[in-house]
């Protein structure tokens, strides 16, 4: 994962291929123009598995294998200062609940850019934000919500809030399906209603009478 021939240009290394190509597209567009922009530098490195934290990071944690790869792409002592990399590790074991909670996530950055950020946004999205989507198998909507965040705070920006899990496309289909009966009810009593303004008044006392004539033979019982 370190290397010395310094940072990606795209500020993008997807390792564990969790970003479709249009989605990688944005996430380093949006990363190359804070970049230009400000006097920060955000990438996002991710990684398939555990297998390969302790290459890079022997008994380290995702924290300790972000500044190895910092370190690695800017040598200069300060040289960090204002950048930092997001790391995502994607756990492929048995299971999803096993995968999502072996999952993890972590920056690791120099002290201008946490001090930018604070302590308050990043404890919201690493212990909030990404425990919730990765429940769901969402990373790729962490990834990209999360550098969203970061880029409008980090342009001086109000934090926008937590993120959103998606709801499951089976769950939201099935919601589709069921908006056209949410006004059926109220349909038949407009129906009914105007069926007994245009019922003849003859029609309406005979009804009546038959009701009459139903309540005494009821009495008579």
């Amino acid at each position: 994962l370190a290397s010395d021939s310094g940072p990606p240009e795209g500020f993008l290394v997807d390792r564990a291929r969790l970003l479709s190509s249009s989605g990688a597209d944005l996430v380093a567009d949006r990363l190359q123009r804070l970049a230009r922009d400000t006097n920060f530098a955000l990438y996002v490195l991710t990684v398939d598995d555990d297998r390969e934290q302790p290459r890079a990071a022997p008994g380290g944690s995702l924290h300790d294998l972000g500044m190895g790869v910092l370190e690695s792409w800017f040598p200069t002592p300060g040289e960090i200062d204002s950048k930092g990399v997001l790391v995502v590790l994607r756990s492929r074991r048995d299971g999803e609940e096993r995968a999502a909670a072996a999952s993890k996530a972590d920056l690791a950055a120099g002290p201008a850019l946490e001090a930018a950020l604070g302590l308050p946004l990043l404890d919201s999205v690493f212990a909030r934000d990404f425990p919730a989507l990765a429940r769901r198998d969402q990373l790729p909507e962490f990834v990209d919500g999360t550098t969203k965040r970061l880029d409008i705070v980090m342009r001086g920006g109000q934090d926008p809030g937590p993120l959103v899990p998606q709801a499951p496309a089976a769950a939201a289909d099935a919601r589709l399906l069921l908006l056209p009966l949410v006004g059926i009810p109220a349909v038949l009593v407009a129906f009914f209603r105007v069926l007994m303004n245009i019922l003849p008044e003859d029609a309406e006392e005979e009804a009546m009478g038959v009701e009459e004539l139903e309540d005494k033979a009821g009495g008579a019982m």
